[in-house]
């Protein structure tokens, strides 16, 4: 969602300027759509921890969670993307990857 912002077809109405797309801002409705939203969140968070036979959110890692990348091939989160390979402190101390190094910098 956050990617269209600068084409003024923000379909959460936040950045856009046409007043077809800002009634989502009225707190009457938004109230309801992020309330549905954040129930979604948890059902599929919970399926998640379900399926993996983990007790607790904190325990689930990117290695624990696989994405099908091709027919009949699957990889973890922790090898598809770079950003979740970095450990807490890492880009403080100039460690980590490359690609992210360069962002931080």
């Amino acid at each position: 969602q956050a990617l269209k912002c600068n084409t003024n077809t923000c379909p959460t109405g936040i950045t856009t300027q046409d007043p077809k797309l800002t009634w989502g801002l009225d707190p009457r409705y938004k109230q309801v759509r992020v309330a549905n939203f954040h129930r979604a969140t948890f059902k599929a968070c919970f399926e998640l921890m379900e399926a993996t036979g983990m007790e607790s959110w904190a325990t689930i890692h990117p290695r624990h969670v696989m994405r099908r990348v091709s027919l009949g091939s699957c990889k973890s989160y922790h090898d598809i993307y770079e950003h979740l390979k970095v450990e807490k402190g890492e880009l403080l101390e100039a460690k980590g990857p490359s690609r992210l190094l360069r962002l931080w910098e």
